[in-house]
């Protein structure tokens, strides 16, 4: 006789779609079911809504992990919860389809499955988790729901043949590298309830020629694009207050950056971007080649004499810079960085 907390190891056979055999092995507790391994040869698998009368409500923890069996994997109605690394490793899988009842995915459930080829996260998911496609090389489309509030760190760092991606209007933040090095991204939509985008979030997307920064986007990270090499212009929407060092490193196609007049922290002047009182440069565009000029001239010539006030107008080549104040620090020297054999100026 079964109790509550009975438990129960089993190894069952069940038959897949294409009549071939698999072999799932299964926990049972509290009348319900995890799948905790697989032993059979067929790549093909369907995991049942029930087994024996018991509702298969959880995949366990590292339950599939490093399979080179496994190539497309069915999930019935009903499992609720993917456990952490479920999946990791399975590097021939193509697909998995997932059911409409999960609510829940644990971390680097899908990591490093190399030849995945698309996630369809279904609509109860609230969160998705660290590492969840971590490495999916070959993942080429991705279907966030507007369930998701927050996409967690390195969630699809590498996903390096992912050609697009829209975050909908229910997440409200994005992780650190959460899409770093996406390199074959070239068009993204960001939902507009985003606030926060983590540390590195968007870094090496190299093929990402436009961006549109959602209207209520409070903080970037640092370098959070960092060596998005082909984006040509940033808008800085009235609502962001904090940007992180080094935001836009190494952006070299970057020519222009602007500010919405209602920002209270950052104004834009000639397509370069500086705090409201036009005292402290902010962030210098990467595309900008050098520009040099004489100290002792005027700045009426190509920068305006708005610029006179500039703190940081005046310094020594072997003065130590913040990478906050520009793309590459060399760039200084467009608004007049001073050679040391030139002598001392006061800023």
């Amino acid at each position: 006789m079964r109790t509550g907390d009975f438990c129960l190891l089993g190894l069952i056979l069940l038959t897949a779609p294409n009549s071939t055999e698999a072999q799932l092995r299964y926990r049972t507790n509290n009348n319900t079911i995890t799948i905790i391994g697989y032993t059979g040869t067929d790549g093909d698998v369907t995991i049942p809504s029930t087994i024996n009368g018991y509702s298969v409500v959880s995949i366990g923890d590292s339950a599939f992990q490093h399979s080179v069996v496994l190539t497309n994997v069915t999930i019935s109605s009903g499992v609720t919860y993917l456990g952490i690394l479920s999946f990791f490793d399975c590097t021939n899988l193509l697909s998995v389809a997932l059911p409409d009842t999960l609510t829940a995915i644990g971390t680097g459930a899908f990591r490093s499955c190399s030849n995945l080829r698309t996630v369809d996260i279904p609509q109860g998911v609230n969160v998705i988790s660290n590492y969840t496609c971590y490495f999916c090389t070959s993942l080429t489309n991705v279907t966030i729901p507007p369930t998701v509030t927050s996409v967690a760190d390195y969630a699809f760092n590498n996903c390096r043949s992912l050609p697009g991606l829209t975050i909908p209007d229910s997440v409200a933040s994005v992780g650190k590298y959460t899409f770093a090095n996406c390199t074959n991204l070239n068009e993204l939509t960001l939902g507009n309830s985003l606030s926060t985008l983590g540390d590195y979030a968007f870094s090496g997307c190299r093929g990402l020629a436009s961006l549109t920064l959602p209207q209520n986007l409070q903080s970037i990270g640092q370098h959070t694009f960092e060596s998005c090499v082909l984006l040509p212009s940033i808008a800085l929407p009235a609502s962001l207050t904090g940007l992180g060092l080094g935001a836009f490193d190494s952006c070299t196609s970057l020519t222009n950056i602007a500010a919405d007049p209602q920002n209270p922290a950052y104004r834009g002047l000639d397509g370069v971007l500086f705090d409201k009182s036009q005292t402290t440069l902010a962030l210098f565009p990467g595309g900008r080649g050098p520009r040099m000029h004489e100290p002792d001239q005027s700045y009426d010539s190509g920068w305006g004499h708005q610029y006179r006030h500039l703190r940081l107008v005046f310094l020594r080549d072997n003065q130590p810079m913040d990478s906050r104040w520009c793309d590459e620090h060399r760039q200084l020297r467009l608004l007049g960085l001073l050679r040391s054999e030139r002598g001392d100026h006061s800023r």
